[in-house]
């Protein structure tokens, strides 16, 4: 058994979940907007739609450059994760 692979995937596996959960509070996060946004949108006389427009920064462009910045960032820290493992010597004692 290799004791640093087994810790390397795991570390591996903790970090994909983490960014998995931030690309989930994102789209939560721009699910509310969009919500927020429609409300304006409805409520709010016409002419002010275009004011609307403009203030809106929350589109498809800004989210997939948000889950670009996140995807990068996780696969990043798992090649600095591996990259430091590399600085030790790695074994596992087993209780009884």
């Amino acid at each position: 058994m290799n004791a640093k692979k087994i810790l390397s995937r795991r570390q591996c596996e903790s970090t994909t979940f983490l960014f998995k959960q931030f690309l989930k509070i994102i789209e939560d996060l721009k699910r509310e907007h969009d919500v927020a946004y429609k409300k304006l949108y409805e409520n709010l006389p016409a002419e002010y739609a275009p004011i609307l427009n403009v203030a809106n920064y929350f589109d498809l462009d800004k989210m997939s450059h948000l889950r670009k910045r996140i995807l990068d960032l996780g696969n990043e820290t798992m090649r600095s994760n591996d990259t430091e493992l590399d600085n030790f010597t790695i074994s596992f004692v087993f209780k009884d």
